[in-house]
């Protein structure tokens, strides 16, 4: 799993402190894919006889918990076809 929202900081103004997470980008989706791809293991895993399929879930994309009001929603998914080769 690529989790692409990342923890900017955390509010230690409330109590308990609360984490500030910022949702990916499209453009930040891609670079996690491409580091994905690039890794050995992972061409070497691609090179075999294997077909890779996936689903989408909430984190790929691109925020915790995201749903159908998620603005990057389709172009999350676009991106993820893309990196599955779909």
């Amino acid at each position: 799993a690529i989790y692409a929202d990342h923890l900017v900081k955390t509010n230690y103004k409330k109590f308990p402190p609360a984490p500030i997470i910022e949702s990916a980008t499209p453009e930040r989706l891609q670079k996690y894919y491409a580091i994905q791809k690039a890794k050995p293991g992972y061409q070497s895993l691609l090179r075999t006889n294997l077909t890779v399929f996936g689903t989408i879930d909430d984190h790929d994309m691109g925020a915790n918990n995201a749903d159908n009001t998620y603005v990057y929603r389709k172009e999350s998914v676009v991106e993820f076809l893309k990196f599955t080769d779909e």
